[in-house]
């Protein structure tokens, strides 16, 4: 065999080999994205039905509570009543009561939102607080505490206003807006439609004017930071449809 037989012969072989190791190189890359991607699927399988009962039983709850919230709160709707409390703090929700154990995975789950949620009841708590300042306020006034009843015995021909002080107090606090017309609406509602914009001026009186700046500031702090947790709430829920299957 020539010289150059043997030089070719050789360089036939290096080059099989390249190949070699090159296919070889590729099935094994081959192989561990394959690998990869049925862990990936195992994990997801696995894992689906674990983050479906942190969607069903805490984030999609959560999220229909705290976008109510805000909606309401942008219209100044703080769901007073009687019992003195306004929206519902978070950890007194039931659905977190009840499922303490799926809270505490979900909040594990997503990076920072017990303070959140913590920071949210905490203001709740101020804005109950001055809320029930200012209804005491406007209840020791005299034109609220005698001029009210006495315009609503003018308007309803005699009737006396007894517990409607309070349903008329609570639909300032709340700023309802007029009701919609109907055979049914009783007289607390029907004077309320009647003088609606005279008993809202009670919001921009002297002896509340602080008390208001400390509600509305409180109120905007609570926006902003429920829409903060909304949009966390919104980017789990979204990550755990595309990587575990969640249905909602």
């Amino acid at each position: 065999m020539s010289f150059w037989d043997e030089t070719s012969l050789q360089t036939w072989i290096l080059i099989i080999e390249a190949f070699a190791i090159i296919a070889t190189a590729s099935a094994t890359v081959k192989y561990a994205k394959l690998t990869h991607s049925l862990l990936k699927e195992q994990k997801k399988t696995i894992q689906k039905p674990r983050f479906q009962k942190i969607v069903d039983t805490i984030l999609i709850p959560l999220l229909k509570q705290i976008k109510r919230e805000i909606e309401e709160l942008e219209n100044k709707n703080f769901r007073w009543g009687r019992d003195h409390h306004i929206h519902t703090k978070i950890k007194s929700s039931t659905f977190i009561l009840y499922n303490e154990f799926i809270y505490d995975d979900f909040k594990n789950e997503i990076l920072s939102i017990d303070s959140k949620i913590e920071q949210h009841d905490e203001i709740i708590e101020d804005l109950e607080e001055k809320i029930n300042k200012f209804e005491d306020t406007i209840l020791s006034l005299p034109d609220f505490k005698e001029g009210v009843p006495r315009e609503f015995e003018v308007f309803s021909g005699g009737e006396k206003i007894s517990k409607d002080l309070y349903y008329i107090l609570g639909l300032i606090v709340n700023s309802r807006s007029k009701f919609t017309i109907s055979r049914n609406l009783d007289m607390g509602a029907k004077f309320w439609n009647a003088k609606r914009d005279e008993l809202l001026s009670f919001w921009k009186r002297e002896e509340v004017k602080d008390c208001v700046r400390e509600i509305e500031n409180l109120r905007k702090e609570l926006i902003d930071l429920s829409k903060n947790i909304r949009d966390n709430l919104e980017i789990a829920l979204n990550r755990y449809r595309e990587e575990y299957g969640v249905l909602t």
